[in-house]
C-alpha cells in the first residue's frame, strides 16, 4: 500500500517548501527531496490542510532500515510531557528533568545493527507517540533514533538530536564527532580535515550529502579540506552528519571541530503530524573558536530526518542545518565559536574574529546546502 515519505538530510527546511538542503560552514551538508514510495512515482507530501484520515488500523508497509515487525512491537502509547525529556538511544532509557523513568513497560526497545562501521539504530516501538507542546526531547547516544508506531505520531513539541548537545565536539545520535587534540580530523565518511601545516589555519567543515567548507588559509599555508559528500537521499542506511576538523596551532588552544548532527527516523502506520510549534532538529555543532593565536575548528555537518507514514502533515519545522565554523583568535581576543545549526531555514553564522583572526564560514542550509569556507588570514606572523 502507498505511504508517504519525507526526507531532510544535512539542511534545513520548513516542510511546506519542496526543496530540502543542509550543511555546515567550514563543514558540509546535503540536499534531499520528498516523494511517495508507491511504485517510486515522484510527488510531494499532502499539503498542511489535507487532513484526510488514514485507513482504520493504519497502513501496512515495510519500513526502511528496520524489520517490519517493529512497527507493532509496542503494547503501550508513548506520551512525553513535562518540559524536558531525555532519550538515550544506546539503552532505551527515557527520563525526565529529575531523572524519573518516563518509559512505560509496554514501549519496547530494540537495537538494530546496520553493519560495518555504520551507527546502530535504537528503536522505540509504541502503539502511538505524542510529544506535548512545550516539551523539548533531547536525544543522546551513539545509535540513531527510530520511533516506530502502530498508530499516529503527533509532535507538538520538539525532538532535538543535534551535534554539540553534550560537548562542543560531541555528535548527535547516529552522527560523528568533531576533531580534537590527538585526533584532529573530524570523524565519519565526510569528516573535515584537521589543520596539517605548522601555521594557524582553519579546520575543514564536515560533509554529508554536500561537501563541507574548507578551513581558512594563512599566507601560503592551506586550511583543512572540507569533508567529502556521502550518503543517498533515500537515507538508507540511516546515518548522521560528519564532524568538522580541529583548527591549527597549539592543540590546547585551537578550536575543536563541531560534532555532526544526528539521525532520526519515524515510521508510523498512522499519520505523522508536526504541529506549528513542533519540530525535529538534527543540526551540526558549531566549530570552536581559537585562542592564543590559534585557528578555529570546522562546523559539523547537518544530520538526517526520515519520516514514513500513512500521511504526513508538517506545520512546524524539520531542520538539518550545518554548524558555522569557528573564528581564529589572538592572545588578547579569542575567536568566537560558530553557531550551531538552527531549527529554521537560516544558515548558522561563523564565529566572529578576534583582532588578528578571521571569521568562520557559515553553515549550509536550504538553497545553499554546502558549507562556506572560512576567511583567509592576511598576516603570517
Amino acid at each position: 500500500m502507498q505511504r508517504w515519505i519525507a526526507v531532510v538530510a544535512g539542511c534545513a527546511v520548513a516542510c511546506t517548501v519542496p526543496e530540502i538542503g543542509r550543511g555546515p560552514g567550514a563543514a558540509g551538508a546535503d540536499a534531499g527531496d520528498r516523494a511517495p514510495a508507491a511504485d517510486g512515482a515522484p510527488g510531494t507530501p499532502p499539503p498542511a490542510d489535507a487532513d484526510a484520515a488514514p485507513p482504520a488500523g493504519g497502513v501496512d508497509f515495510i519500513p526502511s532500515n528496520i524489520p517490519g515487525e517493529l512497527l507493532t512491537a509496542g503494547s503501550a502509547p508513548l506520551e512525553l510531557d513535562g518540559g524536558f525529556v531525555r532519550i538515550d538511544t544506546d539503552t532505551g532509557a527515557i527520563t525526565g528533568a529529575g531523572g524519573s523513568d518516563l518509559r512505560p513497560p509496554g514501549v519496547a526497545f530494540t537495537r538494530v545493527d546496520q553493519g560495518g562501521e555504520l551507527p546502530p539504530l535504537g528503536v522505540l516501538s509504541a502503539t502511538r507517540v505524542h510529544v506535548a507542546a512545550g516539551t523539548d526531547v533531547h536525544v543522546v547516544g551513539g545509535a540513531a533514533l527510530v520511533l516506530a508506531s502502530a498508530g499516529p505520531v503527533d509532535l507538538d513539541g520538539r525532538l532535538i538530536a543535534a551535534g554539540g548537545l553534550t560537548g562542543p565536539a560531541a555528535p548527535g545520535p547516529g552522527g560523528f564527532a568533531g576533531g580534537v587534540a590527538g585526533a584532529p580530523d573530524g570523524q565519519g565518511p565526510g569528516g573535515g580535515r584537521g589543520a596539517r601545516s605548522p601555521a594557524d589555519v582553519g579546520g575543514g567543515g564536515g560533509g554529508h550529502l554536500a561537501r563541507g567548507g574548507d578551513g581558512g588559509d594563512r599566507g601560503d599555508y592551506q586550511g583543512g579540506a572540507g569533508g567529502a559528500p556521502y550518503g543517498t537521499v533515500t537515507l538508507v542506511p540511516l546515518v548522521g552528519g560528519s564532524g568538522g576538523g580541529l583548527g591549527g596551532g597549539d592543540a590546547g588552544t585551537a578550536g575543536v571541530g563541531g560534532g555532526g548532527g544526528g539521525a532520526v527516523q519515524i515510521a508510523a502506520r498512522g499519520a505523522v503530524t508536526v504541529g506549528p510549534a513542533g519540530g525535529i532538529d538534527v543540526g551540526g555543532g558549531g566549530g570552536g573558536g581559537g585562542d592564543e593565536d590559534d585557528a578555529g575548528g570546522g562546523g559539523g555537518a547537518g544530520g538526517a530526518i526520515l519520516i514514513e507514514a500513512a500521511a504526513i502533515v508538517v506545520r512546524g519545522t524539520l531542520a538539518a542545518n550545518g554548524g558555522g565554523g569557528g573564528a581564529g583568535g589572538e592572545r588578547h581576543a579569542p575567536g568566537a565559536s560558530g553557531a550551531p545549526g538552527a531549527l529554521s531555514a537560516d544558515r548558522a553564522p561563523g564565529g566572529q574574529a578576534g583582532i588578528e583572526g578571521t571569521a568562520g564560514g557559515a553553515g549550509g542550509a536550504t538553497g545553499s546546502p554546502a558549507g562556506a569556507p572560512g576567511q583567509d588570514a592576511t598576516r603570517n606572523d
